[in-house]
Parts: C-alpha cells; sequence; structure tokens
C-alpha cells in the first residue's frame, strides 16, 4: 500500500489506500513482479513481500532503479516475453 511506503509522510497526502497484495490475492493468473534493486521510491522489500503473499508470483529483481528498468541495460523485454510463454498467456490469441 502507498501507506506501507511513505515513510513520515503526513496522511493528509496518503488519500489513496489501494491495498495491493490484499487486491492480489482475488487474482488467480499469473503474476510477474519485475522490481529494481536500486529502487529509492518503493523498495525491493516491498517486492518480496508481495512474492510472498501472491502463491502464482514469479519474481525478477533486476540491477535499476524506479522507473529505468527499460533503459538500464536490463532485459526487460525478454524477461517479459519469457514470462509470458512460460505460462501461455497467449495460448488461446
Amino acid at each position: 500500500s502507498i501507506k506501507a511506503m511513505a515513510y513520515g509522510a503526513p496522511n493528509f497526502l496518503l488519500t489513496d489506500n489501494y491495498d495491493t497484495a490484499a487486491a492480489m490475492t482475488q487474482f488467480d493468473g499469473p503474476v510477474l513482479i519485475l522490481h529494481g534493486r536500486q529502487d529509492q521510491v518503493v523498495p525491493a522489500e516491498h517486492a518480496h513481500e508481495l512474492k510472498e503473499t501472491i502463491a502464482q508470483a514469479s519474481m525478477v529483481l533486476g540491477d535499476f532503479g524506479h522507473s529505468d528498468g527499460p533503459t538500464s541495460g536490463f532485459d526487460y523485454w525478454g524477461t517479459l516475453q519469457r514470462f509470458i510463454v512460460a505460462t501461455e498467456l497467449l495460448r488461446n490469441q
């Protein structure tokens, strides 16, 4: 959730109460958690917590920050393609 990540931010700024972990437990499809080890906005610990909560999740950590995955040299598109093929997401397309 936003509140779990916003260390020390005043509550009046935290109007988004969306609980990602709770929402994802209701989803039964394949899930890829792709997160940057160097993310200083959303720490990688949050990705690990989601992975523990979402039974069917796969997690890949890359050496990038918050929003520079596709441009960091990390094989972003290849990682997505391997996940799509492995989980047969497009088998009915």
